[in-house]
């Protein structure tokens, strides 16, 4: 049986990178990380990918733009979708003059992808075009940042909510709890977080500023959600992470690895190549590869 919806989670080290396939077989990527050893545009390219219909940026740090040359080159994606109010000091702290990949090419495609989207099927906001799954997009604006907060380019991080029969993915690229605090007072995100199979990637890297305001878990948006279940993005030996103050939050979801199927509250690309979201003709599983 083919799988009619797939999300992969892949290892990036400290990095970004995820892959959505629809039911009517378009292709989104989720940043554009890679490691020394994988690059995710690169393997998409070999499986016959020729074309990505929608990126999705969540900011422009380099760990999660390092594979943005590949895939302007290989996957031409057709639409990108970032936070337009990423101020440039912040985006570019050393000017815009003699940039070095992966920034050269983020420049180019800030000039390159100008054109609002008027094509109905190109329209990733209409789930009719993309075989019935719901994206939506939340970020803000400086002018909604507190003082300390609007310095800080990870607040200005665009938060994903991927919505498929029940099951609810949410990738918010490094959002901080001074950003999320902003995001849920000014965007509709609380609207779209219904499902009964929900997953969250790990805000920063399920790095402690992603999760904790000082020595306090920052749960307002745990609380919200209430996930099944943490994906985090990481790379190995990094003690910066904080798997257990999610562990909490968690309800658990059964996770198969080879032949072996436990329930899982917080999973890691640290240990797993990919963390594969599929569904089969009703039915759900999260893999282990």
């Amino acid at each position: 049986m083919a799988i009619e919806f797939l999300c992969n989670i892949w290892k990036v080290e400290h990095g970004s990178a995820a892959f959505v396939k629809t039911p009517n077989n378009k292709h989104v990527i989720f940043d554009a990380g890679r490691s020394d050893d994988f690059s995710p545009a690169e393997y998409l390219h070999k499986k016959g990918v020729g074309e990505i219909d929608v990126l999705f940026v969540s900011h422009p740090h380099n760990d999660h733009v390092e594979d943005l040359p590949n895939v302007m080159s290989l996957l031409k994606p057709l639409v990108r979708m970032k936070n337009s109010d990423c101020p440039d000091d912040l985006v570019y702290p050393g000017g815009k003059g003699n940039l070095k990949e992966p920034m050269k090419s983020w420049l180019k495609m800030e000039q390159t992808y100008t054109q609002p989207v008027t094509e109905k099927e190109k329209n990733w906001r209409i789930k009719e075009s993309f075989g019935g799954v719901e994206f939506n997009a939340h970020c803000v604006a400086g002018d909604k940042l507190s003082k300390a907060a609007k310095n800080n380019l990870n607040n200005y991080s665009v938060v994903v909510t991927v919505q498929y029969r029940g099951i609810l993915i949410v990738f918010p690229g490094d959002l901080e709890p001074d950003g999320w605090d902003a995001v849920l007072a000014h965007t509709d995100l609380s609207k779209h977080l219904e499902g009964n199979i929900k997953i969250l990637i790990a805000p920063h890297h399920g790095r402690r500023s992603g999760i904790r305001r000082g020595e306090h878990i920052y749960d307002r948006f745990l609380k919200l959600m209430k996930p099944d279940l943490v994906i985090i993005s990481d790379v190995w030996g990094n003690e910066s992470t904080d798997p257990e103050a999610y562990r909490g939050y968690c309800a658990g979801l059964d996770v198969e690895c080879g032949t072996t199927v436990e329930e899982k509250k917080v999973l890691t690309t640290k240990t797993n190549n990919c963390v594969s979201i599929q569904v089969e003709n009703d039915n759900w599983k999260v893999k282990l590869f």
